[in-house]
C-alpha cells in the first residue's frame, strides 16, 4: 500500500485514491485468479486489494483450509490436473473426470461441484491407455494424451455433459508417450515419447504430420511457452542433468546450435527437472523466472535474462531432503509464493520467494505414502492430485463459507478412521503416524521448516 500512502500525503482526495492510486498498487501487484467471481477485472480494487491482504495475511501465518475433492479412487495412478475457470480436468487412469466451478451466491471464490466421468480409454486396455495429460485448448475443448500413443481433441458440451471426440492425432506405431504440452495460445500440442522423441502438431490441422526431432534423452517433463523467446515458441525438456531449451526458428523447427542447457546441482550430477513453469500471466513475478522441481529434493528458480546456467534461488524441505523425497511438481501461489509437491506422505511444500529459508510443508488430506503429482497455483488457492485423490488448499478464507470451497455433493465420504502424522522420528528419520478414530477425513496438518525440530499444526476447520 505504499502507493496509496505516498497518495494521502501528498493531499489526494479520497477520489483521486479510488480512480488512480489503488488500480496502480494492483498493477504492480498483481495476481492470477483462475476461480474467482465475478473475475478480478471486475471487482472494485478496494475489494480486491483487501482479498489480496487476506490471502497475504493466511500464507504469513499458515492458516488455511483443506479438503478433498470427490472420493478415493479404487487404484493407484499416476493422474493429471488442470483447472480452468470453468472446471477442474481430472486424468484417472483411462477416464476423465470433469468437475465444474459453481459461482458462489455472492462474490467470492467459485465451488466445486460434483464430477462426471468418461471412459477414454478402450476396454481391455489396462494401464497402456493410461491417461498422461489432459489440457485445455479453449471453446469448451480438450487434448487428451495416452500412453499407448493416442492423442485425441475432444470437445465438451456443458450444457448435457456430453464429450465427443473431433480430432485424432497420429503417432508412430509403437510410440509410448510420456509428457504433453500446449503453447499459450493453444494452437501448438506438444508430446515427448519414452525414447525421447518429440513430436509437435497444429492444434486445428490434425491432418498435418508432425514436425519431429529426437532429443538425447528421456524428457521427464516438457513446456513450450512464449514467456521468454525473441522468437515465436520455445521447448523446454526435463532431461538428465538439466533443462534443455530449444528455440524455434518460425519456419525450419529448432535451431540446434541455439540449444541452452540449464543446470540444478553441479554437474556432473544426473538430478532431473521433474517439472517447470513460468509465472502465470498477470504475475508479480518476471516472467523470466523458471521455476521447476528437482530429484533431488530442490525447487530451483533460473532467470533466463542472465547467461548463467546456474539457478538464482533454491527451496528445499529439511526433512524431505532427510527423507531423500524428490519434488515432483511445483507452481506459483498468490503474489510471492511457490510450492512443491514431494514424491512421499502427500507433502507439499511452500516457500516465500522473499524469505527462501522460511518455509513450511503440509501433509495433504488423506496423502500418507502419495506422491503429489501434479500442482496448480492461483490468487488463493492450491490444486493438487496424489495418486488416489485430488484436493485443494484455500489461503482465501473460502472454508469459513458454507460449501465455499467443496459442495457437499463433491466430497469425500467421511472415514471412520484416520491417520494423521504424529512425529518426526530423528534417529530413525521417518515420520510417525497415529490412527484417529471418529474425527471428520477434512483438513490436514503442517509443520516448520526449523532445524531444532518439528512442530505440528492443524489447518482451519472447513464450514
Amino acid at each position: 500500500m505504499i502507493e496509496c500512502v505516498a497518495c494521502l500525503r501528498n493531499g489526494s482526495t479520497d477520489e483521486q485514491i479510488e480512480t488512480f492510486g489503488l488500480p496502480l498498487y494492483l498493477s504492480r501487484h498483481p495476481q492470477r485468479h483462475l476461480s474467482l467471481f465475478p473475475t478480478a477485472s471486475a471487482w472494485k480494487p478496494k475489494a480486491l486489494i483487501r482479498h489480496h491482504h487476506a490471502i497475504a495475511s493466511a500464507l504469513s501465518h499458515r492458516r488455511w483450509h483443506a479438503l478433498q475433492i470427490g472420493p478415493t479412487w479404487r487404484d493407484a495412478v499416476i493422474p493429471t490436473l488442470s483447472v480452468s475457470p470453468t472446471r477442474l480436468v481430472l486424468g484417472v487412469g483411462g477416464r476423465l473426470i470433469v468437475h465444474p466451478l459453481v459461482d458462489p451466491p455472492e462474490p467470492g471464490a467459485k465451488r466445486v461441484g460434483r464430477g462426471r466421468e468418461y471412459m477414454i480409454a478402450k476396454k481391455g486396455r489396462g494401464s497402456e491407455a493410461d491417461i498422461v495429460g489432459a489440457l485445455e485448448l479453449g471453446d469448451d475443448e480438450l487434448a487428451v494424451a495416452q500412453y499407448d500413443g493416442t492423442l485425441q481433441r475432444y470437445k465438451l458440451d456443458p450444457a448435457n455433459g456430453s464429450l465427443r471426440s473431433t480430432a485424432h492425432y497420429a503417432h508412430p506405431a509403437g510410440s509410448n508417450l510420456q509428457t504433453l504440452a500446449i503453447g499459450q495460445s493453444g494452437e501448438v500440442i506438444l508430446t515427448t515419447t519414452t525414447h525421447g522423441y518429440v513430436s509437435l502438431f497444429k492444434t486445428r490441422s490434425p491432418w498435418v504430420p508432425p514436425d519431429t526431432f529426437a532429443l538425447k534423452d528421456r524428457a521427464w517433463s516438457s513446456m513450450a511457452s512464449t514467456r521468454h523467446s525473441s522468437l515465436s515458441l520455445a521447448l523446454y525438456f526435463g532431461v538428465a542433468g538439466g533443462i534443455a531449451i530449444h528455440p524455434l526458428r518460425p519456419s525450419s523447427g529448432p535451431d540446434p546450435r541455439s540449444e541452452r542447457l540449464l543446470i540444478g546441482p553441479d554437474l556432473p550430477s544426473r538430478s532431473t527437472a521433474y517439472d517447470m513453469t513460468f509465472p502465470s500471466s498477470p504475475s508479480a513475478h518476471h516472467p523470466s523466472l523458471l521455476l521447476s522441481s528437482w530429484f533431488d529434493s530442490y525447487l530451483r528458480l533460473h532467470d533466463l535474462r542472465t547467461a548463467s546456467r546456474e539457478p538464482v534461488l533454491e527451496f528445499f524441505d529439511p526433512w524431505q531432503w532427510a527423507d531423500g523425497s524428490a519434488i515432483y511438481s511445483t507452481t506459483y501461489l498468490a503474489e510471492h509464493h511457490i510450492a512443491g509437491g514431494g514424491a512421499r506422505h502427500g507433502t507439499v511444500s511452500l516457500f516465500d520467494i522473499r524469505q527462501p529459508k522460511a518455509g513450511w510443508s503440509v501433509f495433504t488430506p488423506g496423502g500418507k505414502g502419495s506422491p503429489v503429482y501434479a500442482l496448480q497455483g492461483e490468487g488463493g488457492r492450491l490444486w493438487g492430485v496424489t495418486e488416489k485423490r485430488a484436493f485443494m488448499l484455500a489461503f482465501d478464507g473460502s472454508g469459513d463459507r458454507d460449501e465455499g470451497m467443496v459442495k457437499r455433493e463433491a466430497r469425500a465420504p467421511k472415514e471412520r478412521a484416520v491417520e494423521r502424522p504424529s512425529k518426526w522420528n530423528r534417529r530413525g528419520g521417518k515420520w510417525g503416524w497415529t490412527v484417529r478414530y471418529d474425527e471428520p477425513g477434512e483438513g490436514c496438518s503442517g509443520y516448520d521448516h526449523k532445524q531444532s525440530g518439528v512442530a505440528l499444526f492443524d489447518s482451519l476447520q472447513v464450514v
